[in-house]
């Protein structure tokens, strides 16, 4: 009897484990099926901004999560990629005219420059470390903080401004991770870390 109590006492136990690992990956799939709703979504309107800010709110937290249940697994990370570059695409598409219609020509010239150094970036780390690798510094941090916020910002009178000082910490973002690939630093404190110099 006893014996049969433990066993039932086990199952239940490692399905509740099986249950709670799994939440990181429900976090990441909510961003998914989000960011496939923003396609039929009118954007800039009350209901993009609230699929938007939740498709937000779950990037933020699902990584930590996952650190700190110690649910950090091989399809967590690719579902997380998925739903990123899922999410990256739904955005140029539905926000990026948006930001045209505002936005200076010769804007476009600055962001195209910073992609450009960006994907020397990634071609860098690609030849060195034989994978596409972006470190998550500081910079980077400023710079996804500064692309999520613009969004909402879009119809305000200093956008421009703002989105200027965006690309401006981007291309501070970019070359310092170029630098850092070149010269073999993965430290997510950057080149700012003291003990890198």
């Amino acid at each position: 009897m006893l014996r049969r109590d433990a066993a039932v006492y086990d199952i239940r136990r490692l399905r509740f484990f099986m249950n709670y690992k799994m939440i990181p990956n429900m976090i990441t799939s909510v961003r998914l099926f989000g960011a496939i709703i923003l396609l039929f979504v009118s954007p800039m309107t009350a209901p993009f901004f609230a699929v938007y800010t939740i498709c937000g709110l779950t990037d933020a937290c699902d990584g930590f999560i996952a650190r700190k249940l110690d649910a950090v697994t091989d399809f967590g990370s690719k579902l997380d990629s998925v739903s990123d570059i899922t999410f990256y695409i739904v955005m140029i598409s539905r926000v990026l005219p948006e930001y045209y219609s505002v936005l200076p020509h010769s804007y476009w010239y600055a962001v195209a420059a910073v992609l450009v150094v960006r994907l020397a970036s990634y071609a860098v780390s690609a030849i060195k470390q034989h994978r596409f690798a972006s470190v998550h510094t500081l910079l980077n941090k400023v710079t996804g903080a500064g692309v999520f916020f613009a969004p909402y910002l879009v119809n305000c009178s200093f956008f421009t401004v703002y989105a200027i000082g965006v690309c401006s910490v981007a291309a501070l973002a970019s070359t310092e991770e170029l630098i850092m690939h070149i010269i073999g630093i993965n430290d997510s404190l950057g080149l700012w870390d003291t003990r890198n110099r």
